[in-house]
């Protein structure tokens, strides 16, 4: 086995599972791919602040003020003022919110199940071992509690 091929293939899976996923959110007029895992994210943590979204995803305060703004623009979610602390302002999902997040989580269910169909449980284990162990030849001490985006800063810092 070609291991250049097989890299490619761990690609093309999540490549895939995106194409698949992004297909079926296609009637979803108010809300991009990208958006729902904040969405679901806000539903689960009612009350949340873009600080929370930021650090949970490791993502810019700015990738995460872009978002927040087209979701509250589309009426997914509200902001209101942290009674304690009248500089911060909490996140929350509004009703329409709350249907779109359960009818994404539908769809990742399904790509999920066809992800893995036909799978036995023992070749799931077997596979979950295989991939396991990969991560595990890859990470490092100083990796291992590092998101990705933190370690590809780290990466495009040294190269400047």
């Amino acid at each position: 086995m070609d291991k250049k091929e097989l890299n490619y293939k761990f690609k093309r899976i999540g490549q895939l599972k995106r194409w698949h996923i992004g297909s079926r959110m296609q009637s979803f007029d108010s809300i991009y791919y990208g958006q729902i895992h904040l969405l679901d994210y806000i539903v689960m943590h009612p009350g949340c602040t873009q600080k929370d979204l930021a650090d949970y995803f490791a993502s810019s305060k700015a990738t995460i003020t872009k978002s927040i703004k087209r979701m509250l623009a589309n009426e997914i979610i509200i902001r209101k003022v942290n009674e304690k602390d009248e500089r911060k302002f909490e996140l929350y999902a509004t009703e329409k919110g709350k249907k779109l997040s359960r009818k994404s989580l539908a769809i990742f269910e399904e790509v999920e199940q066809n992800t893995y169909e036909g799978f036995s449980d023992k070749e799931l284990k077997q596979l979950d071992e295989y991939v396991t162990r990969i991560q595990n030849n890859l990470e490092t001490d100083y990796s291992r509690n590092k998101s990705g985006i933190e370690l590809i800063e780290i990466v495009s810092r040294k190269e400047r």
